[in-house]
């Protein structure tokens, strides 16, 4: 009697438990504000697909791209980053962010992006 007892009370902890511990995913819309060198910040809103597609809208330019998580690991490939080619006309070009996750829970999102040698600080909530 004991026994079942025990284990009727343990089944639903450990059921609970490891529902817990499912890893968390970036999965959603995030409103950002990422801060840039320099001091710069940028209100940005990420949108994280199920399938690996992302679309980021960064101060009104929307670009859009794929992404891959892998544990705290996000790297971002945009395919149409505006920049100015030599005679000043925007252009665009692909571009890929690496991002270390610091803080992901199912409202908040941290994360440090490099675009190589520069790193942005991004905090980010849920959408």
């Amino acid at each position: 009697m004991r026994l079942q007892l025990i284990i009727s009370l343990l089944v639903p902890v450990l059921f609970v438990s490891a529902c817990n511990n499912r890893p968390q995913t970036v999965a959603g819309s995030w409103s950002c504000t990422t801060t840039h060198p320099g001091g710069f910040a940028s209100r940005d809103v990420f949108q994280f697909g199920e399938k690996g597609y992302l679309s980021l809208n960064s101060n009104g330019v929307v670009m859009h791209g794929t992404y891959v998580m892998n544990g705290s690991g996000l790297t971002m490939q945009l395919a149409d980053v505006p920049v100015p080619d030599p005679d000043g006309r925007m252009v665009t070009q692909t571009q890929t962010l690496n991002a270390t996750i610091q803080k992901l829970t199912r409202k908040e999102l941290a994360m440090d992006v490099s675009t190589g040698k520069n790193h942005h600080q991004s905090q980010c909530s849920r959408s």
